[in-house]
């Protein structure tokens, strides 16, 4: 697991460095990794020129999979290009299609297809870059019960309650298309970054843990209760940070303001981090847990913060081995050294004003108290790497 120390490095040499991290050491075992990933890439490349097999549901299927692949090798840009692909066959396949047809694709090995896109664009969509992801693929057209579905059927372990949360922040930011209509989703009436950071709030965790009962009994929900709460505390944080003024796209219904500190997102972070710390490294939720981990160590403040979310990463490294979340350790090494500069060049800024004399430092402060607030949104916007940290 890197710890970043000293000198850290350019957030534009990530795409490179995270290639290094993912090559490893030479081993046999490595060399047939590549011979059959190979293999199977030039498979694919005549499978996508054969007009039958280009509609085949396992073409797809095996596009996900390399997803998949290259966001367990770095959680780097390389994953998007796939999804696109996988997109792109699944509109050509819709073309034409009535809204009763629509429906029916969701079944049979469609299902694993569609639900691995739609989660790995929606949760792709939160670490990419601006315009990084094309028009999003889900449509209510599919019906409201396929994000549902995506809270059973996924690894990633995130209501859909939250889910929706997740498109709609990126519908509002990406896209030059109004998604929403009056027919289309339920977050349609939400004008404000408060309303939808109150609906947020709503979302009750013990309903939903006692509700997923009904699809896997456990006799203890503590574990499950503290994922849904760990959710709902990330993608809180994530929302807040992106319904800023500078973050969304002019036609968006969301009216924006600029983002602020507030007591209730410092709540969050402490709550999040709880949550987290609740789940057991051997229990089958823990697998879910490198999204909102990377979202806590994004938004940690102190050197204690920061070392849970590091020792919760190495945790993740040791049970899943993902490479991802040695690089999702890697990037926040690099927003922490630049968060402390920001904060050195703001206290050396402070200090000179004092010394001076000719400045109200109550004024001073009070105009600059975003300053140390640092941007780790914006950041990744300005990176040239797409992320998918899950």
């Amino acid at each position: 697991m890197p710890v970043i120390s000293g000198p850290g490095l350019p957030f534009q040499d990530n795409e490179t460095s995270a290639t290094a991290l993912s090559q490893g050491p030479s081993s046999q075992a490595f060399e047939h990794f590549l011979r059959f990933k190979h293999r199977a890439l030039r498979q694919l490349s005549l499978d996508l020129l054969d007009p039958v097999m280009r509609n085949d549901d396992r073409t797809v299927a095996g596009i996900l999979v390399l997803v998949l692949l290259d966001a367990m090798e770095s959680g780097s840009g390389a994953w998007k290009f796939h999804l696109e692909g996988a997109k792109n066959l699944l509109r050509s396949r819709q073309d034409g299609m009535s809204d009763s047809n629509m429906r029916r694709i969701v079944e049979g090995l469609d299902t694993f297809v569609i639900d691995s896109c739609l989660i790995l664009e929606i949760m792709g969509s939160t670490l990419a870059r601006p315009g990084a992801l094309s028009k999003p693929f889900y449509s209510h057209k599919m019906g409201p019960g396929i994000l549902k579905r995506l809270e059973q059927t996924s690894w990633v372990g995130c209501p859909a309650y939250l889910l929706e949360v997740i498109f709609f922040v990126h519908a509002q930011r990406y896209s030059d298309t109004d998604l929403y209509d009056s027919e289309s989703s339920p977050l349609n009436h939400l004008s404000s970054p408060e309303s939808l950071l109150h609906h947020i709030q709503n979302f009750d965790p013990s309903a939903w843990a006692q509700e997923m009962q009904s699809f896997l009994f456990l006799t203890d929900l503590s574990a499950r209760l503290a994922l849904a709460s760990a959710y709902k505390a990330a993608v809180y944080l994530y929302a807040s940070r992106v319904l800023s003024k500078s973050k969304l796209n002019s036609s968006s219904s969301i009216t924006p303001v600029k983002y602020y500190r507030s007591s209730e997102h410092s709540e969050a972070v402490d709550e999040l981090i709880y949550q987290l710390s609740l789940i057991r490294c051997s229990d089958p939720h823990f697998k879910c847990l490198i999204w909102p981990t990377f979202i806590a160590g994004a938004e940690s403040k102190y050197a204690s913060q920061r070392t849970f979310a590091l020792d919760r990463l190495q945790a993740l490294w040791t049970a899943i081995s993902s490479i991802n979340v040695r690089n999702a350790a890697w990037v926040l090494g690099i927003m922490w050294q630049r968060q402390d500069e920001r904060q050195l060049q703001r206290e050396t800024r402070i200090q000179a004003l004092d010394s001076d004399g000719s400045v109200n430092l109550d004024y001073e402060n009070s105009n600059d108290s975003n300053d140390d607030d640092f941007d780790w949104i914006q950041e990744l916007d300005n990176s040239p790497a797409d992320w998918l940290f899950i």
